[in-house]
């Protein structure tokens, strides 16, 4: 969780998800912890919903940008698939 914090922390893109928070384990017992990043509201997954040609004109530009954005960072997304998107 911290490396992909400190990452998190980097990224300063309009298309990759901002980082708002931390959550944090009231106590040495307590196993909760996580992120909290923004909120996007209808969003849609390219995983799990068919697009219009129009819908796939104004993300693929968008996707090509974020995506060329992290190794030209130092960044690399490991795992990428449909579904992240």
């Amino acid at each position: 969780m911290k490396r992909e914090l400190s990452i998190r922390l980097q990224c300063s893109h309009p298309t990759i998800i901002r980082f708002t928070g931390l959550v944090e384990p009231a106590s040495q017992e307590d196993k909760v912890e996580g992120m909290v990043i923004e909120y996007i509201d209808n969003s849609k997954s390219l995983g799990t919903v068919s697009i219009s040609q129009a819908e796939c004109d104004k993300w693929t530009p968008q996707i090509r940008s974020a995506i060329e954005y992290l190794p030209a960072n130092g960044l690399r997304w490991s795992d990428a698939k449909a579904g992240d998107v």
